[in-house]
Parts: C-alpha cells; sequence; structure tokens
C-alpha cells in the first residue's frame, strides 16, 4: 500500500511540475490612440518555446470616420471596437528571473463597430522580469469589407505589459 501511495504522489507531482510550464497571459496595451486587454494561453513545446492562442478586445477611441450614403457624408463615428482572436509564438532566450522573449501573434480582426472583417499580425521584443512583462513591437491590421473604397490597414507601434499565472 505505501509502495501505492509513493508511485501516485510521485506521478501528481511530475503531472504537475509538467504542467506548471504551461501558463496563461493577461496583457494590457497601447498604440497611442488605442488600449487593448488580451488573454493568451501559451502551451510549452519545449525549453523556452511557447505556442499558444489567445482572444481580446481593442478600443479604439480616436478613429474619426464618415462613411458616404449615397452622395451625402453618413453616420461619422469616433471609436470602435476591435476583437482579436489570434495563435501566438513566444521564445525566451534565458530562463532566469529577467528573461528577454521575442514573441509573434497573429490571427484575425473584427470590427464590430464598422462590421469589417480582417487580419493582424503582431511581433514583438520584450523581457519578462518574474511575472510581469514589458514587450515593444508592431502591429499591421488589414481590415476589409467597409464601405470605404480600399478598406482599412493600420501598422503602428505597440508597448504591452503583460502578467504570467
Amino acid at each position: 500500500m505505501k509502495k501505492v501511495f509513493v508511485f501516485f504522489a510521485i506521478l501528481i507531482a511530475s503531472v504537475k511540475l509538467d504542467a506548471q510550464e504551461n501558463h496563461w497571459v493577461a496583457e494590457i496595451g497601447t498604440w497611442g490612440d488605442s488600449v487593448s486587454a488580451s488573454m493568451t494561453y501559451d502551451y510549452c513545446c519545449f525549453k523556452g518555446f511557447y505556442v499558444g492562442a489567445g482572444s481580446g478586445v481593442i478600443w479604439n477611441f480616436a478613429y474619426p470616420v464618415s462613411y458616404p450614403v449615397g452622395a451625402t457624408i453618413g453616420k461619422t463615428y469616433n471609436s470602435r471596437i476591435l476583437v482579436p482572436v489570434y495563435a501566438d509564438m513566444k521564445y525566451y532566450f534565458l530562463q532566469k528571473k529577467a528573461s528577454p522573449f521575442v514573441d509573434i501573434k497573429g490571427g484575425f480582426l473584427s470590427d464590430y463597430t464598422h462590421k469589417e472583417v480582417g487580419f493582424f499580425i503582431r511581433p514583438a521584443i520584450g523581457v519578462d522580469i518574474k511575472r510581469i512583462g514589458v514587450n515593444l513591437g508592431f502591429e499591421y491590421n488589414n481590415l476589409k469589407g467597409s464601405p470605404l473604397d480600399n478598406g482599412d490597414s493600420l501598422m503602428r507601434g505597440y508597448l504591452g505589459v503583460s502578467y504570467t499565472f
């Protein structure tokens, strides 16, 4: 009986240690006229390399645009809500208290205010200090389906702060 107990204790401890490699990351970021919040689940493929998926919400609070309706200017929006759904790859160069990393997120982007859909990509570099991370990169997004002639595409700098659970 004692051997069975020890066996299960070792098994549970090893599963728990392995599960600690996978983690949730909550991130808040900005690129000037927008604020974003996202949540990502990262799975450790091998030492330092993580693959994950996530979603979030972006509030673009300084986005004035007027859509044409017939020959006149239609409705004018002063902000918009975007929802990204993405895949994530992250690589940590060091496994220490201060761990520099490269990160790339990419996926679908939906604009619920203007009824647009498209894609985005966000490469970044950063550092995690214990559980707090800071990253700097740029984001390119391309939204199609709007009443505007060519849709909407943007490329801007990005600054994010994250917490790893």
